[in-house]
């Protein structure tokens, strides 16, 4: 289990999840392993808030360049490794291009649809936050998913001491219902 999430992390669905979005994200000139790396945290922090469990399972460290989930450079290696994907370099960025697809069948529609969401906010050119839970921990700390749903739109010092002291708690804290759609500030 991972310490945040309270679920198992599933190696096989964060492997399948980054060849969904890969392929999804092909024609996108700006999309790269770091741009893959945050669309796994939308998705699996929108899933957490939004079905009440992440879709993967991961945990994510705050990186220099943004969220990254546990395990995803083993994934990353290992979609390679299998065939399954090739690496295309380009400057400063490693494309993670899918030879086969992603098996969806493990995942359900609500979880599809969810990352169909991140995907498309991801590509509008919309400006979106990592929430509230980024600016909570420091760098290598892990963000924890109590934070999901959790807007950073305008933090005072008073609200990020009490996003620590959440984050200490490992509170699940969530803002509306399952069937409420992804928190506009999170590309807004």
């Amino acid at each position: 289990m991972t310490a945040m999430s309270g679920e198992r992390r599933d190696p096989a669905r964060l492997r399948d999840l980054m060849l969904y979005v890969a392929g999804a994200c092909l024609q996108r000139p700006s999309f790269g392993g770091d741009a893959l790396a945050t669309a796994l945290y939308l998705s699996d922090f929108g899933a957490y808030d939004r079905l009440g469990r992440s879709i993967t399972g991961s945990s994510y460290v705050k990186g220099p360049r943004g969220p990254v989930p546990a395990g995803f450079d083993e994934a990353f290696d290992a979609l390679v490794e299998e065939g399954r994907a090739v690496v295309e370099s380009e400057r400063d960025r490693a494309c993670l291009v899918p030879v086969s697809g992603a098996d969806v069948s493990m995942f359900t529609v609500p979880e599809l649809r969810l990352v169909d969401e991140v995907i498309g906010q991801l590509g509008a050119g919309s400006e979106w936050s990592y929430g509230a839970g980024w600016n909570a921990v420091e760098y290598g700390e892990e963000i924890p998913y109590c934070f999901a749903g959790v807007s950073d739109d305008e933090l005072s010092a008073a609200d990020i001491a009490r996003a620590r002291e959440i984050a200490a708690h490992g509170v699940r804290w969530s803002s509306r219902s399952p069937a409420a759609p992804l928190r506009a500030s999170w590309f807004a």
